[in-house]
């Protein structure tokens, strides 16, 4: 049995824990390594399309600001929208689109022209099943911002800066 252990890998005789299957297994780890090295590496090699700004922001005259995605940034992000709509006399937009600040302000990001996005104040009226009722906000039909809204927020209040 001794020989046949032998001839998968030396044994470690200090703790007795079984073979090894290599001689050198920090040359396993070292492989390893590197390779995530170079798989990193090559996410970060850059090219056209990489070295564009990913978001381009402009203030508006109440200090709000324009967002401007690359269409990578937008693709990245999977940005998605949903129209507002109406049921009755009020206006409805997902859930997943209302935007709460600390101060207890809701807003919403609007979709302005493709790739550009504007946050605008929302005063809701209900919750429901079908979604949020609001009584101020952008007119039914508007596109607004249903996946990216924490992206977009965080962008416009300087997270990662």
């Amino acid at each position: 049995m001794g020989l046949a252990m032998a001839r998968m890998g030396r044994l470690n005789a200090v703790s007795n824990e079984g073979p090894r299957l290599s001689r050198h297994p920090s040359r396993g780890a070292a492989s390893f390594a590197v390779a995530l090295l170079c798989l990193a590496l090559g996410a970060c090699a850059s090219d056209e399309s990489q070295s564009e700004d990913p978001v381009q922001t402009e203030a508006t005259a109440d200090g709000r600001l324009v967002l401007t995605l690359s269409e990578r940034a937008a693709e990245r992000l999977n940005v998605a929208t949903a129209q507002v709509t109406s049921t009755g006399t009020a206006r409805v937009v997902p859930y997943g689109a209302v935007l709460y600040l600390p101060d207890g302000s809701t807003w919403i990001y609007v979709q302005q022209s493709d790739l550009t996005y504007l946050r605008e104040s929302i005063e809701i009226d209900s919750i429901t099943a079908d979604g949020v009722a609001i009584a101020l906000g952008p007119p039914t039909g508007s596109f607004v911002v249903t996946m990216g809204v924490s992206e977009f927020w965080g962008v416009e209040s300087g997270v990662g800066e």
